[in-house]
């Protein structure tokens, strides 16, 4: 994600001399745990980790994060979440 956003924001500078990202993981255990060559990236509060388990219900969400949390579920988790 980070080289994406470099190389997004080179050829764009005139344009994004300034950004932010949003780091949606499903659950906050499968975030990347050795961050020593990137601390001072996240230090600098322009990445902002969202983590879907964390949200609430999925019936008391915006539609479109909602559906995002649908797709982190499993089974029956996912059908009866959908329904509401």
């Amino acid at each position: 994600m980070l080289s994406e956003i470099a190389i997004y924001t080179y050829r764009h500078r005139s344009r994004y001399d300034d950004w932010r990202a949003v780091a949606i993981y499903p659950a906050r255990n499968v975030e990347q745990s050795n961050t020593t060559m990137v601390r001072e990236l996240l230090a600098s509060g322009r990445i902002t980790p969202l983590y879907l388990d964390e949200l609430g219900a999925v019936a008391d969400l915006p539609i479109d994060v909602g559906l995002m949390v649908l797709t982190t579920l499993e089974g029956d988790a996912a059908i009866g979440s959908g329904r509401t």
